[in-house]
């Protein structure tokens, strides 16, 4: 694909966590549109009100519904101008099934794999995408895969986490006091998501180095 200016690039996370190793080139912009569908929505149609990239990257987290897919694979799905160079860095494309609640136990996650037939999970990027899409803007959905298809999550963080997608810690406080086995898991978990966000912002450097460098 023909080299991209980086000031017609967007990409957006739904939370810093997400590309705490991503090192942003200059004059790129990067977005946090916070958790969920509803904030996504909002957020992508109030940058497009303002401005009009050419290429949007809506990155982060997912989990895998298919059972192939293992832990930190890069997933994604694109416009048709954006899957040669994706391929050549190994990404995986993928269907995503865009949730409106985290999908943190296995049997749910097998359950959603059997109706919809999605290979991963996120709760951001297809709204994003859709809308981009239907502008005539160049789109691709960028995950990794954080939990795989038989792993359950430590815990629903639905129900310690605020709608901007920060933690509750009076309402973890609670629950840990009630079940302290609780912890290990967590910071094993807290290990694992920690690698996932190294591995995405070592794709998403390498990437965006190769689309925006100067011939």
């Amino acid at each position: 694909m023909d080299t991209i200016n980086p000031e017609k690039i967007s990409l957006i996370f739904a939370l810093k966590e997400e590309a705490k190793f991503f090192k942003p080139l200059p004059h790129l912009k990067v977005y946090f549109s916070g958790i969920g569908k509803n904030n996504a929505e909002k957020f992508i149609k109030q940058i497009l009100a303002n401005d009009k990239p050419e290429i949007v990257l809506t990155c982060g987290f997912a989990g895998a519904l298919n059972p192939a897919l293992k832990f930190n694979t890069i997933v994604y799905s694109a416009t048709d101008e954006l899957k040669p160079i994706l391929n050549s860095y190994g990404a995986v494309e993928s269907k995503f099934y865009c949730s409106d609640r985290l999908i943190y136990s296995a049997s749910k996650k097998l359950k959603l794999y059997q109706t919809t037939n999605a290979d991963a999970v996120e709760m951001e990027s297809g709204i994003i995408y859709d809308i981009c899409t239907k502008q005539n803007i160049s789109c691709a959905i960028i995950r990794i895969i954080s939990d795989t298809a038989n792993e359950d999550l430590p815990m629903n963080f639905d129900e310690i986490t605020a709608e901007n997608g920060k933690i509750i810690y009076s309402k973890l406080f609670l629950k840990l006091l009630k079940r302290p086995q609780l912890i290990p898991q967590l910071l094993k978990f807290q290990n694992k998501i920690n690698q996932s966000a190294k591995n995405l912002g070592e794709f998403l450097n390498r990437l965006l180095t190769e689309i925006t460098k100067t011939p």
